[in-house]
């Protein structure tokens, strides 16, 4: 049985927030040691690259390609405000709706590796 329920939450808003303005979550506790920033805007959000993934770095590539809207070359993704919104509910699926100040900064990286990764990679 599939049941769909729908959350109202101020975290989830603080959540999104931190994320696309703070550079916290590169930590190396945190997400820091498999993602790197490239770039931050206030419009796109961060252009991250997946510095584990045995990718290519071209980030001058990446980012014409990521202002442009077009596909980002492989180990680069959007961590825009849908990918934060995904990461969020992705930690309240594991961890529940207050998950963000209960939370360490483990569960900040399970919830960007399966939102950005779509499962969890690293750690």
């Amino acid at each position: 049985m599939k049941v769909t329920f729908t959350v109202e939450s101020k975290q989830a808003d603080e959540w999104v927030e931190e994320i696309l303005t703070s550079t916290d979550v590169f930590r190396r506790d945190h997400a820091g040691y498999w993602m790197r920033g490239v770039e931050l805007t206030q419009k796109r959000g961060w252009l991250v690259f997946d510095d584990e993934g045995g990718y290519d770095a071209c980030d001058e590539t990446a980012i014409e390609a990521w202002r442009a809207g077009k596909k980002l070359p492989g180990g680069y993704y959007r961590l825009d405000r849908a990918a934060a919104i995904k990461a969020w509910i992705e930690g309240a699926k594991r961890y529940g709706v207050e998950w963000f100040h209960k939370e360490d900064a483990t569960a900040w990286d399970v919830a960007l590796q399966t939102a950005l990764l779509e499962k969890i990679v690293y750690g």
